[in-house]
């Protein structure tokens, strides 16, 4: 039986060669520090291992942000709020680019992981400005989860 590609794949191509892992590396230094590491069987170096809960964070983020309809895509950019937050309390965004192989090559996706971006960077444009993207909400549907009790 042939895997399921994951929907962020289908939706933009992420890099060659290493070049996701250096991606999340990035994030995992803008964002609040967490412990990122997860002994993945598939993970073929320390690279990978290092931010395999962030790489499996956010693939299936992006696949709820999907079915939510909360990509903004815009004619030169499409973002996707990670739910992620800088030491600062900013919101971190991925951002994607056009894929300058799409329509000329046809498996390729339209769109590009760019990189991530907080939301103060001038690299997101003014139209995107005011319709940013929500978060995914993982506990929308089940707030009890969210109950803190006290001991």
């Amino acid at each position: 039986m042939p895997e399921e590609v994951s929907p962020l794949i289908k939706f933009a191509y992420l890099g060659g060669g290493d070049g996701f892992v250096a991606k999340l590396s990035r994030l995992s230094q803008i964002a609040e520090p967490e412990n990122w590491y997860y002994n993945s069987p598939n993970a073929k170096n320390d690279d990978q291992r290092q931010n395999g809960v962030l790489f499996q964070y956010i693939h299936h983020t992006f696949a709820r942000a999907q079915d939510e309809g909360k990509i903004l895509e815009e004619n030169n950019c499409a973002l996707m709020n990670t739910g992620l937050f800088t030491p600062n309390g900013e919101e971190i965004f991925a951002y994607f680019t056009p894929n300058r192989l799409y329509g000329i090559r046809p498996d390729s996706e339209r769109w590009y992981l760019d990189s991530f971006l907080k939301e103060s960077s001038h690299r997101i444009p003014e139209n995107a400005r005011s319709n940013m993207p929500e978060y995914v909400d993982y506990f929308a549907d089940k707030p009890q989860v969210c109950i803190l009790t006290r001991i």
